[in-house]
């Protein structure tokens, strides 16, 4: 059987039944994990072993997991036993030999009764099998006791295999679980896994890849506090940029590095957008590590627009051009370089625990001492406004560098306009986040002309010749452009201001 990915390795930390952090390492890690500090210090006692080997059933439109249920079937001797789960509740009943799941049998009456209706007399088929093996070991973390489950697997589907390694920390308190987790991240590089086995396993059945995701919109609450509100606009980001992660370290291509700079860029706007109600001590490192992260895919993001777009285009107008020719073979090594630097950096220790001390921080209890998030967010809404409509004064006669200026405050404003949106309605914020969009993406298409010239002269600084054969495009396409985000300026400032009132 053909293996889809090589063995990977994960560590999970259970927070509580609700909040999940899984981090990946690599295999040669978790090779070493049981004989290095800070878990050869913490190890307490004898491990306990068992093993899961069991088919995951369900309907052809996955029914029953769209519902949160998992429906599996373990075999075991003369007799099957059947495994019904649905979040914290479970049950489990015996089957004959070689027989198929019998929803019938579930002993819970309210979950026989949901699954029954799910299923809706539509068969149920295997979707994947899981075979993994389970030691738990005994800890003492720094006098907490918990446990440690190291489990090392595979799920099997459509001819192919998903292999893993699990650790999942269990604390009695979920402060000592985020201590285990930062000390490891500290020792070792990792990175964020957000989906179990099972969710893997599903992915696998039906070809479902890691893909390029698209920011989410953020549910809130407007009497909510101001802490509670940023805590989930970040968490909206952070999976975004976990979900892009996956897509990118699967050769996600083009797409995947477009959203990874989004989610970054947003993770930022967010700390931006709440700033004052954040503590400067305790957000300097999140916003030097999200800077960091910032000046890595940033580069990487202007590369692959130049090589893929940009010098696409010309190649196509000018196809036996000597000299384009070139530029893009050197273009394309540079895009390489930054490719390079970008995957170094999501399997460094400083991307790691970037990751679990700032999912840590997000999952604290947010103080009740900070105002009301409807009347922030209408206050954050009108700053950015003003700062936008502030530097977008004389925009015909605007220097390129004051267009910058510009493009940033739009998509501050934008961002945040997409952060509060929950807040006021999609109707409502409709017009105003249209305006907005046009004109970033109208400032945008000048921008990567500009960055275009910059690249082009980075690569090749002293050609002349090319240098001015693509100057005139670039100038052509920047002073079309302010025509363009002209007209675009003016259907902004007719955008309703929907906060007020």
């Amino acid at each position: 059987m053909p293996c889809r990915t090589e063995q990977t390795a994960r560590l999970m930390i259970d927070v509580d039944q609700e909040s999940v952090i899984r981090l990946r390492l690599s295999a040669e890690a978790a090779r070493t994990l049981l004989r290095r500090p800070p878990i050869l210090d913490w190890l307490a006692g004898r491990p306990r072993s068992r093993r899961l080997a069991a088919t995951y059933y369900d309907t052809e439109d996955e029914a029953l997991r769209k519902d949160g249920i998992a429906l599996s079937v373990k075999a075991g001797g003369r007799q099957r036993t059947q495994v019904v789960t649905a979040g914290a509740i479970g049950a489990s009943s015996l089957l004959a030999a070689g027989a198929g799941p019998d929803l019938s049998r579930i002993r819970d009456a309210d979950l026989r009764a949901r699954a029954l209706r799910l299923v809706s007399g539509d068969p149920v088929a295997p979707v994947f099998h899981a075979d993994i093996k389970i030691r738990t070991y005994p800890l003492a973390i720094e006098g907490v006791p918990a446990e440690m489950a190291v489990s090392v697997g595979q799920v099997s589907a459509r001819d192919t295999v998903d292999g893993f390694f699990e650790v999942a920390f269990h604390a009695a308190d979920r402060g000592a679980a985020y201590d285990a987790a930062e000390a490891l991240a500290a020792a070792t590089p990792v990175s964020v896994e957000r989906r179990d086995f099972i969710t893997r396993g599903y992915a696998l059945a039906h070809g479902r890849g890691a893909q390029a995701a698209l920011a989410q919109d953020v549910t809130l609450d407007g009497a909510w506090n101001v802490r509670r509100g940023f805590a989930a606009v970040s968490r909206n980001c952070l999976d975004q940029f976990a979900a892009n992660e996956d897509a990118f370290t699967a050769g996600g291509g083009s797409e995947a590095i477009h959203q990874l700079r989004v989610a970054i860029r947003r993770l930022r706007a967010s700390f931006s957008a709440f700033s004052s109600v954040l503590p400067p001590d305790e957000t300097a490192d999140f916003r030097a590590d999200l800077q960091w992260l910032h000046q890595i895919f940033g580069p990487l993001r202007d590369w692959d627009v130049f090589c893929n777009e940009t010098l696409a285009t010309f190649r196509a107008a000018l196809p036996h051009h000597d000299a384009l020719r070139v530029l893009t073979s050197e273009a394309r090594a540079a895009r390489g370089q930054a490719l390079i630097a970008a995957r170094e950096a999501l399997t460094s220790v400083r991307h790691g625990l970037f990751q679990v001390r700032l999912r840590r921080w997000l999952e604290e209890e947010a103080g009740e001492e900070s105002p009301r998030l409807a009347e922030f967010a209408a206050n954050a809404l009108a700053k950015r406004d003003r700062k936008l409509r502030r530097a977008g004064k004389g925009l015909d006669g605007l220097a390129p560098d004051r267009l910058h200026d510009i493009r940033i405050a739009a998509k501050k404003a934008r961002y945040a306009a997409e952060f509060f949106r929950d807040l006021f309605g999609r109707k409502t914020t409709r017009k105003y986040l249209r305006a907005l969009r046009r004109i970033q993406d109208g400032l945008g298409a000048m921008n990567d002309a500009d960055m275009a010239r910059r690249l082009v002269n980075e690569i090749r600084p002293g050609d002349r010749e090319t240098a001015a054969l693509l100057d005139g495009w670039f100038a052509a396409r920047i002073v079309a452009g302010r025509s363009d985000v002209a007209a675009l300026w003016r259907k902004f400032e007719r955008a309703p201001r929907y906060w007020e009132g």
